[in-house]
């Protein structure tokens, strides 16, 4: 008998053994369920975000077409009065482009009546050119975009325009240069 109640002792001993065992794995598995719900939640709420983002990021980028279509039809407004002078020396100008571009228009064109405001001018960047190449174009800008096209108009009907025994070709200019 004791040989039965040693081996009941021993199966009953196992049997809280593996109890604890079983329990302890309840609760591992029940900590291991509660993670990957969380995960879950975590994950759904991040693919909403998500999904909300790319919503924004594809009005963002429609807003930014448009506004750069903008930009360019802005910068092609401004550009349209202004006139590329091509021909003048380097040291032709002096000091003050902005006269002398301002007499050569005006004096060229005061004979058939009309007056030019030139609101800006300068010479085209870049490094001086080496002997032997044409200099950089001037480009002037001229307040009104009809005055712009009649001096045009008028450059165009007899080329080259002469000023002080030098040719001068004007052209519409719609350079990133100014």
């Amino acid at each position: 008998m004791e040989a039965v109640q040693g081996a009941r002792t021993s199966v009953e001993t196992r049997i809280d053994s593996v109890i604890t065992e079983v329990s302890l794995l309840r609760t591992d598995l029940w900590n291991i369920s509660t993670r990957v719900k969380e995960v879950e939640d975590s994950t759904a709420s991040l693919q909403g975000d998500t999904k909300a983002l790319k919503t924004q990021v594809g009005e963002l980028q429609a807003l930014t077409n448009k506004l750069q279509a903008q930009s360019e039809d802005h910068k092609g407004q401004s550009r349209r009065n202004n006139i590329s002078i091509v021909g003048v020396l380097e040291s032709a100008e002096g000091l003050a482009v902005d006269l002398f571009v301002k007499d050569l228009i005006l004096k060229e064109l005061q004979p058939r009546g009309q007056f030019f405001l030139v609101e800006h001018t300068h010479r085209v960047p870049g490094a001086a050119p080496s002997p032997g190449t044409p200099p950089q174009p001037v480009i002037a800008r001229i307040f009104n975009f009809q005055d712009c096209d009649v001096i045009l108009q008028i450059a165009r009907s007899a080329p080259p325009v002469q000023y002080e025994k030098h040719n001068y070709n004007l052209f519409s200019r719609t350079s990133r240069y100014m």
